[in-house]
């Protein structure tokens, strides 16, 4: 199940909110125009068992509403509605991240949402939002969100409630004004306004400067799963606050045309001018939308220009501003996505903007990414590091107390505490060497830290941390060695240093004689040679292959079981190129690689999001990851290779059996990583998430995993459920292999190896070995006939490949 039912949809917006850096209106009403609805602040709502408060940051308005930790505490807003029919509604809250809120949503006194799980936001300063359909009756309206569990509610902002019914057009009379609290159209930032929700601009009197011409959408196809009607959203993970600045005159948009009352002879030709485009980035073939038209239903393809250099300003503990050069495109540029890493974590209508809710003291990895409203994304802009400043909370909260130990096993150990004073919002259990084994909710006492080596000595400790991020002393010590390791099969025992020297080994594929085996090495473009013992030789680079200073490079690597070096040479990678990424073959002949042949192309690149991963099945076609390029449309979009997992011949043709005679064998992925199969043939595969849920799921050919529609789990008709999933701080998982229907996923951000049984269909629960010891995993492959695995740090320096022995 993918959740509890609400009428229409219920979607989690997750991100960090970011907002035009312009004044804000004033936000102490208890009602304000917020885009094309309407906003009602919390604080103003009927508050039962409750209390407003102005403790945290980030909200708007005069506070937020805290709850009482009991069930049945609400709060209940008062909507009016001009007209009775269907209207959007929009919850913006925030948790902590061991903590999710379950409440009951009721409109007009009938539960249209039971016990609905509010996920956590990490801190309490990150806030989320929520949004649902429902039917609203002209006038008056209640909306009640009541606590489903002792926990209460989330901390809730406000709640904003839009109108999808589309008003009929109105010609105001000459001598009148727009009422002030209405947007026109290019101010509407498209993370608020879906496109398929876009209203018709009004047409303005004749004495006004005319809007951009409104274009029929092209609704992506992420947005409109098979089956459903109205389409649902896709999960974009932040919201803009407030309206942006007014466009300037002289900054009139390119697609603006006169009203229908005013004869086009009479328009001069300056007042519209075209925005032109370097030739450089316009292939001759394309034919520009003239000013005021709009391009043939489904014809624009062309994307955006990448956004220039970003700037970051007016730094502060948990906000920073950004600018920068504009992006232009053959119609209009509609927004711009800001990514930290490969983690979208704000949107923007146009430039400068402020992110807010950010982590005092942190430095993030920023770059931007334009799109239009046909659903076309930009390459990614420069990347630009940014840290916020210190807290202006400088005092932390007190040590934590009374630290005590139980139940040592050989990978876990119970920790239990005296909680800090000063409000604590998480603590973190340390070993000796500072290496964060675990971090536990500010509310809680006692932890049980999983992932531990087996027979290790450990020395442990416990530190506070705040909303401000302020870091507590230390607490005392607990000093414990674990169980020795279990003599059960498949348990990874202790991890030997099988090849020092290497930087980001990116893949591993065995040779049909088990012993030797390719690694790929992702920034260098190299190959090596690694014999069973450890010994490496160079044996080639892969031409062609160019660095996205991300993610892109050279990735995958996967040796044919028919090779035999003479009579079948053939070896294959996956690398980005100049024009995307590609799948390529090269000659082995045991020694040294040549004879590079491209195979596959028409796979879109990006910074982050290149999939990359590729394995032959036991069906013997060649099976491909490939990531969405930033672009999470493509994912749902069956005429585009990204977002998908692929099966091809050797050639690179579409392999017989494929749903669509596509290479398409399965869409709707984000950022896929890991392939393996199990003892019956079943593929499994592990999958990127953006900041709610990394994914294992069980390929079926034909299916669809959900991405952008679903992060994690969902209830979308259509969609297809994972097997299992986990917050990306515990995981980030890349490479896996299965063994003896185990499956073993490396983890890069939650740096362990994870290992899931597997039974039939169904993935039993995971535990976790070295915690924090290696740093970031990336490969994982079986040694042959051996009960063993190579593991493949990704540190970025000092890389390592590992041998771990399974009992």
């Amino acid at each position: 199940m993918r959740g509890h039912a609400i009428t229409g949809a219920l979607l989690l917006l997750a991100g960090l909110l970011a907002i035009p850096a312009a004044p804000a209106a004033n936000a102490s009403a208890a009602t304000t125009p917020f885009q094309r609805g309407t906003k009602y602040e919390a604080e103003s709502a009927t508050i039962v068992q409750g209390r407003v408060e102005k403790a945290r940051r980030g909200y708007t308005g005069e506070g937020y509403v805290n709850g009482s930790n009991q069930t049945g505490s609400y709060v209940e807003w008062s909507v009016t509605a001009e007209t009775a029919g269907p209207a959007k509604i929009l919850i913006r809250y925030a948790n902590t991240s061991g903590r999710s809120g379950r409440a009951d949503i009721a409109v007009n006194g009938q539960t249209i949402a039971e016990d609905q799980r509010f996920p956590g936001t990490r801190w309490w300063r990150f806030w989320r939002t929520v949004s649902f359909r429902t039917t609203l009756n002209p006038g008056a309206n209640t909306i009640r969100i009541t606590s489903a569990s002792r926990r209460g509610n989330p901390h809730l902002d406000y709640l904003e409630v839009r109108s999808l019914t589309t008003p009929p057009t109105e010609t105001p009379p000459p001598s009148e004004t727009p009422p002030p609290s209405e947007t026109p159209p290019s101010e509407t930032p498209p993370s608020e306004t879906p496109p398929s929700e876009t209203p018709p601009s009004e047409t303005p009197p004749p004495s006004e400067t005319p809007p951009p011409t409104e274009c029929p959408t092209v609704t992506p196809p992420a947005e409109t799963p098979p089956g459903e009607t109205p389409p649902v959203e896709s999960e974009s993970p932040s919201l803009l606050s407030s309206p942006p600045a007014e466009t300037p005159p002289a900054e009139t948009p390119p697609a603006e045309t006169p009203p229908a009352e005013t004869p086009p002879a009479e328009t001069p030709p300056a007042e519209t001018p075209p925005v032109e485009t370097p030739p450089s980035e316009t292939p001759p073939a394309e034919t520009p939308v003239p000013p005021g038209e709009c391009p043939p239903p489904g014809e624009d393809t062309e994307i955006p220009t990448a956004p220039g250099q970003p700037v970051c300003g007016d730094f502060g503990p948990t906000e920073l501003s950004m600018d920068w050069p504009v992006s232009t495109d053959n119609v209009e540029v509609t927004g711009y996505d800001i990514f930290d890493g490969g983690t979208m974590i704000a949107q923007a209508t146009a430039p400068p903007v402020l992110i807010v809710g950010l982590t005092p003291a942190t430095t993030y990895q920023l770059t931007i990414l334009a799109r239009d409203a046909a659903g076309n994304v930009s390459d990614s802009s420069p990347s630009v590091e940014c840290a916020t400043t210190e807290a202006e909370d400088t005092e932390p909260p007190s040590a934590p107390a009374a630290l005590a130990q139980a139940n040592v096993t050989a990978t876990t150990v119970d920790l239990t505490w005296q909680a800090s004073t000063g409000e604590p919002t998480a603590y973190l259990v340390r070993d000796a060497e500072e290496n964060v084994l675990a971090t536990v909710p500010g509310d809680a006492t006692g932890a049980t830290v999983s992932g531990l080596t087996c027979a290790t000595p450990y020395t442990v400790h416990l530190v506070a941390e705040d909303a401000a991020g302020n870091t507590s002393e230390p607490s005392g010590t607990q000093e414990f060695t674990t169980a020795a390791c279990a003599a059960k099969p498949g348990v990874p025992q202790e991890a030997a240093t099988l090849s020092e020297g290497w930087t980001i080994p990116w893949d591993v594929a065995w040779s049909p004689t088990g012993d030797w085996a390719l690694v790929t090495q992702r920034d260098d473009f190299k190959i090596y040679k690694v014999t069973a013992e450890g010994q490496r030789t160079e044996v080639g680079a892969v031409p062609e292959t160019v660095t996205t200073d991300g993610e892109g490079g050279l990735m995958g690597i996967a040796i044919p079981p028919a090779w035999n070096g003479g009579t079948d040479r053939d070896v294959y990678v996956m690398h980005t190129a100049a024009e995307g990424n590609r799948v390529a073959r090269m000659s082995f002949d045991g020694t040294a690689l040549a004879d590079y042949r491209t195979v596959l192309t028409g796979i879109r690149k990006n910074r982050f999001h290149n999939g990359g991963r590729i394995r032959f099945g036991p069906d013997g076609f060649l099976y491909v990851t490939t990531g969405d390029a930033q672009q999470p449309t493509l994912a749902q979009d069956p005429a585009s290779l990204n977002g998908k997992i692929l099966r091809v011949t050797r050639d690179g043709a579409a392999a017989p059996g494929n749903p669509s005679g596509t290479p398409v064998y399965s869409l709707g992925h984000r950022n896929p990583q890991g392939l393996a199969w199990d003892s019956a043939g079943r593929l499994w595969a592990s999958e990127l998430g953006n900041n709610a849920a990394d994914e294992l799921n069980l390929i079926e050919a034909g299916k669809n995993y959900g991405w952008p529609t679903c992060e994690g789990a969902c209830e979308t008709e259509g969609m297809t459920n994972p097997k299992k999933t986990w917050t990306p701080d515990t995981a980030s998982p890349s490479g896996m292999a299965i063994v003896g229907d185990t499956i073993y996923l490396a983890a890069m951000r939650g740096q362990r190896l994870w290992r899931i049984p597997l039974n039939g269909t169904e993935a039993g629960e995971a535990s976790a070995y070295f915690q924090g010891v290696h740093g970031r995993l990336r490969a994982v492959e079986k040694v042959p006939d051996a009960d063993a695995l190579w593991l493949g740090t990704t540190n970025g320096q000092a890389d390592r490949l590992l041998q771990v022995r399974l009992g």
